[in-house]
């Protein structure tokens, strides 16, 4: 379905004077796409044709396949859209006369001149930059954990489990950049980026077998038990000093909640 829709593009990209360029970022850019992978579309206008086009933009996408859903973002500078088959399209539209773009992540459509350049290799990130936003996020994924007694006592389960979502986002956050792993990759790809074992802890820890409170305390509780462990690693790799007071004061306060609330059965066996 996406080559059959890339083709198309072309097809109606090359012979409009108004586009300069036309190129591939996100997954089919590096390389990596899928069947399931959307297409991430970047085009190039001259900048006096640019206010024509997204005004008409819509019309021309539907040329190319029948649209169902269609948003301007980002201060009109990004189309979200969605086909009539399910294919999902992001296009960007560019009105500078010459781009930079990362040949490792762009896999270029056709261009008229050499209006899109390859950039340098970005440098690495700032240790201590790094450092410091993995020890930002174990906090806020502490503070989180703290929010588990009044959520459950007040028998909120729609909203601890939101909170369990966001853990768990959090969590991985920090063991893919603890561990040094790039995740090229979009949002809805995962799996590649996290070590077996891990991904099969946090996986059990989110098997939940109904949404009760006990269940939803037991898979946040879990949760935190990947990030005593890891955490600790991660934060020795790095050299920033684990937030070892603030944990030890929210489990401290979490297990007496929940043991007051009868879910003593959410605690891990060795902090029972």
């Amino acid at each position: 379905m996406q080559q059959e829709y890339i083709q198309a593009l072309i097809a109606q990209t090359e012979p409009d004077g108004r586009i300069k360029a036309a190129w591939l970022a996100g997954s089919f850019g590096r390389g990596n796409a899928d069947r399931y992978s959307d297409l991430d579309i970047h085009l190039l206008l001259d900048e006096s044709d640019l206010h024509d086009f997204k005004a008409s933009v819509e019309a021309w996408l539907s040329r190319i396949r029948p649209l169902v859903l269609f948003n301007l973002l980002f201060n009109d500078t990004m189309v979200n859209a969605l086909t009539e088959d399910g294919l999902r399209l992001d296009v960007w539209l560019h009105g500078e006369k010459l781009v930079s773009v990362d040949p490792a992540k762009t896999q270029i459509l056709f261009q008229t001149g050499n209006v899109v350049q390859y950039e340098h290799v970005a440098e690495p990130r700032d240790p201590s930059t790094v450092a410091k936003v993995l020890l930002r996020q174990t906090k806020e994924f502490w503070r989180c954990i703290s929010l588990l007694p009044p959520v459950v006592g007040r028998k909120e389960l729609i909203v601890a489990f939101a909170g369990l979502t966001v853990e768990t986002n959090i969590l991985t956050d920090v063991l893919i950049s603890g561990y040094g792993i790039a995740r090229e990759s979009g949002v809805k790809r995962l799996n590649v980026f996290l070590p077996d074992d891990i991904r099969q802890s946090i996986e059990d820890a989110l098997s939940m077998q109904d949404l009760s409170q006990v269940s939803l305390a037991e898979a946040q509780m879990k949760l935190a038990r990947i990030m005593e462990e890891h955490g600790r690693i991660i934060a020795a790799k790095h050299s920033y000093p684990y937030p070892d007071e603030l944990e030890a004061a929210v489990l401290g306060y979490v297990h007496k909640e929940l043991a007051l609330l009868g879910l003593d059965t959410a605690f891990p066996s060795s902090d029972a």
